[in-house]
């Protein structure tokens, strides 16, 4: 397992932007797996790997993988010390996580590799809308290569896997998946959700200022604290934001001035009764007051 970092272009910028990528590759079948995310942060980890997982059909007894802060909070010659949260996912799940030797990326060379292959023949000249289309297309990606003979090993790795599916371990149960795959995210003022670089309204009747919502292949689900479902969304091409049907009550009318106060203005006539004052002489003045200093 591994991350790698890839650039893009969008559309009327003329500045590169960068989004991670997280690469598995089963050891004996070199099935891959390949998930694009915003950032490399430890929530997307846990994501990845269950969608890797759950692509592979079971759980391996052991991860490679090297020592990124999400995973290794300290170690030395001697002992290894997991960071707390990536210790309670790996003892849920029920898998064990092996490190590369420091400074030595070329122990897990299968997913380097794939970094690599991504990078070189995947990416390239690729046009998507968003991240979620992106990783639908990464995912048919991962379907035809899967089903090409793999140059190392001169085998098809979508048929070696099948014998390779009966070591794998049964993923755990939905309930503790759950925990990981769904995330917490704030609503703003109109009701919507930002998720994956797109953004989702929620249904009127939900108040809630936090929601957790997930991606299921190319489906977005919101729910609520109460676990009730408030937004369910299939991904459409070119589209950056996703209104809910009843996101707003039938009377409701929209601020389009983004919520800033509208107030009247003055109007100055030709004749200012302030124009043949003596500048020295502040008496018009405090009588246009009506008062004095």
């Amino acid at each position: 397992m591994d991350w790698g970092f890839v650039f893009y272009l969008p559309k009327n910028k003329k500045k590169l932007k960068k989004i991670a990528c997280l690469v598995m590759v089963c050891g004996a079948s070199r099935m891959r797996y390949v998930e694009f995310f915003t950032t490399a942060r430890q929530e997307f980890l846990f994501i990845g790997m269950i969608h890797a997982f759950q692509y592979f059909e079971g759980l391996f007894q052991a991860v490679l993988t090297d020592n990124m802060k999400s995973v290794v909070h300290s170690r030395n010659k001697l002992t290894v010390v997991f960071n707390a949260k990536y210790e309670a996912f790996m003892a849920e799940l029920g898998f064990a996580t092996r490190l590369c030797k420091v400074r030595t990326p070329q122990t897990k060379g299968k997913s380097e590799r794939l970094v690599d292959y991504v990078k070189d023949n995947f990416f390239p000249g690729r046009s998507f809308t968003d991240l979620i289309d992106l990783n639908v297309q990464a995912l048919q990606w991962c379907e035809q290569v899967n089903d090409k003979e793999h140059g190392t090993t001169g085998q098809i790795p979508s048929e070696v896997h099948v014998e390779e599916k009966e070591h794998l371990k049964v993923l755990p149960s939905a309930e503790i998946l759950d925990r990981y795959l769904w995330v917490a995210r704030s609503v703003n003022i109109d009701g919507m959700v930002s998720y994956e670089g797109s953004k989702f309204g929620i249904v009127h009747s939900c108040h809630e200022k936090r929601v957790s919502i997930a991606r299921f292949h190319d489906t977005i689900l919101i729910k609520d604290s109460q676990g009730e479902l408030v937004g369910s969304y299939e991904m459409a091409s070119n589209r950056k934001n996703y209104y809910h049907p009843q996101q707003w009550p039938h009377d409701y009318r929209r601020d389009n001035g983004g919520g800033k106060k509208k107030y009247g203005h003055a109007i100055q006539q030709e004749y200012s009764l302030f124009e043949d004052m003596d500048p020295t002489d502040f008496s018009d003045y405090d009588a246009a007051l009506r008062g004095g200093f």
